[in-house]
């Protein structure tokens, strides 16, 4: 047990930084940015935010057509319910003349 110990103190540790080559290619030259170039083979290379502002627009488009559409949908209920209104006021009123009349004969 205590050789096992003596063996482990004994071990140097290396805590040097490894050394790396300066001149390295592939790194710093531009092939992993993103470019949406036209006519470009490869999708892979293309930036998938690049036509963010067209999104953006397209959504707020159709929001605007869906806000659009339900403020036309709720004006033609409220047209039909209007109307069903003005056409129970005048059966009532109907109702009381016949009823009038008919305390009266």
């Amino acid at each position: 047990l205590s050789t096992l110990v003596l063996s482990d103190s004994t071990t140097s540790l290396d805590f040097s930084l490894p050394s790396y080559d300066t001149n390295m290619k592939g790194f710093g030259d531009g092939t992993e940015m993103y470019s949406s170039k036209i006519g470009s083979s490869s999708d892979l290379m293309t930036d998938p935010g690049a036509n963010e502002k067209e999104k953006q627009e397209r959504s707020m488009r159709l929001a605007e057509e869906a806000r659009q559409q339900a403020l036309a949908k709720k004006k033609a209920e409220a047209k039909a319910r209007e109307e069903e209104e003005k056409r129970r006021a005048q059966l009532k009123k109907e109702k009381n003349a016949e009823r009038f009349a008919s305390i009266f004969n």
